[in-house]
């Protein structure tokens, strides 16, 4: 997957830091495992990410819990953070990425209606296939504790829907794997 050219790559090298006029919110969509924090982590770092992952991993250690307990402890708490972090970036007006997995139009539509006003919302969809993402998710857990059960997997892999032009949105932006195949 080439993550450091092509349009995502552009768009972002071109906000600058602190920017107000026409920020964006990219809006990662994918399977856990696609790449999406991989590829927010190496982009420029001068954008805010904003994840709910983050806060389970910081609970996880100040109450020293293993991920998969502060996720199923915490995941209400750690989404509300997040939701604070967002809405600290939409007030001092900065470009962000909002990594989470954004599977689902109704989810998406909910993203863009908190962020149109004040965002160009670009969804930014990882087009890796489930056996890839599953390959990773299993890696994951082995070397970070961090994975999720095969039957929450398969319920992701059920609810996702690529998202097209007749949803809101002001750019679409696919990343692509050689073996995908959309399934819509």
């Amino acid at each position: 997957m080439d993550t450091k050219n092509g349009p995502a790559s552009r768009i972002i090298s071109s906000v600058k830091p602190g920017e107000n006029k026409n920020p964006v919110a990219f809006v990662l969509v994918g399977l856990p495992g696609s790449g999406k924090s991989t590829w927010a982590r190496n982009h420029p770092r001068r954008l805010a990410i904003a994840s709910s992952d983050h806060y389970i991993r910081q609970i996880a250690v100040s109450e020293g819990l293993a991920y998969k307990e502060a996720f199923e402890q915490h995941n209400k708490k750690s989404f509300s953070l997040m939701k604070e972090r967002v809405k600290s970036l939409v007030r001092d007006g900065k470009s962000f990425i909002w990594d989470q997995v954004n599977l689902t139009r109704k989810k998406r539509a909910s993203i863009y209606g908190l962020l149109h006003r004040t965002h160009r919302v670009v969804f930014v969809v990882f087009l890796t296939p489930p056996e890839i993402c599953w390959q990773r998710n299993l890696e994951r857990n082995e070397r970070e504790g961090q994975g999720i059960d095969r039957q929450r997997f398969e319920m992701l892999v059920k609810l996702l829907t690529v998202p097209d032009e007749t949803e809101p949105h002001d750019r679409i932006i696919r990343v692509g794997h050689a073996t995908w195949h959309d399934k819509t």
